[in-house]
């Protein structure tokens, strides 16, 4: 909400080891590696009990700041 006063984030630590199938947590990069790291990464469980490797980038499309999230299967 634009112009709305700002509330703090929600702390999730009691439920963040026991995250739900489709859903992730991101944490910051805090090693990165290669020509583009993400900025963000975590582990997803997909519905069908699959794992992947989540990253997320900021980006910038036309001026304006959006994020990039890639998900590779976890061997």
């Amino acid at each position: 909400m634009a112009g709305g006063p700002k509330t703090p984030p929600r702390d999730i630590t009691e439920r963040s080891f026991k995250m739900p199938r489709d859903a992730c947590i991101l944490y910051r990069n805090r090693e990165p590696r290669g020509d583009d790291p993400c900025h963000y990464r975590g582990v997803m469980t997909d519905a069908d009990g699959s794992t992947y490797w989540v990253g997320c980038w900021e980006r910038l499309v036309k001026g304006e700041r959006v994020s990039e999230i890639r998900r590779v299967p976890k061997t």
